[in-house]
């Protein structure tokens, strides 16, 4: 049985966030942004 958080990760890795390298964090970061916010996240 998966905990809540281990089902939001496998949907973020394995089909909101495009599977690449990221030149820094700060582009990572906008990049999970998008993807939580996709899943219904408010983000502060």
């Amino acid at each position: 049985m998966l905990n809540h958080i281990e089902a939001v990760w496998r949907r973020l890795k394995g089909f909101l966030l495009p599977r690449r390298c990221y030149d820094s964090v700060a582009q990572l970061r906008d990049a999970l942004c998008v993807a939580l916010t996709a899943l219904g996240a408010r983000l502060i």
